[in-house]
């Protein structure tokens, strides 16, 4: 189980460290589309581009937040709370938080397909 639980920490520093980057990147898109403008070369598409990467970096990084337990969160019931039902219920977090994570990437993914579908364009 330890072994899991170091496993579980690597995947989830790396992909954190992946969703620094992308708010990174969404940084120097943005500072590369002003100098661009400055000169007549802006970046085509920046507004999806810096979307892109902040959404991407959000997602990145909310599981290192919830792995920390560095969320908001409600700790009056966890305070009172003998140690072993502390574990389920903090295992029926985890899930409830996949879940609701899952849902929302499968409601983007049938939106896409939508806009994909009808050919639609954003700025």
């Amino acid at each position: 189980m330890r072994q899991v639980s170091k496993l579980a920490g690597w995947l989830v520093n790396g992909l954190a460290a992946f969703g620094v980057a992308a708010f990174g990147a969404a940084a120097v898109v943005t500072v590369a589309d002003v100098v661009g403008r400055r000169f007549g070369y802006p970046i085509e598409g920046v507004v999806d581009l810096v979307q892109l990467f902040v959404v991407t970096g959000a997602w990145l990084t909310m599981p290192f937040a919830f792995f920390t337990a560095g969320h908001v969160s409600v700790d009056f019931l966890l305070s009172v709370m003998p140690g072993p039902l502390m574990i389920p219920l903090k295992v029926l977090a985890a899930v409830g938080s996949f879940v609701l994570v899952a849902l929302m990437l499968w409601q983007g993914y049938l939106t896409f397909e939508t806009r994909t579908m009808f050919g639609d364009k954003s700025q």
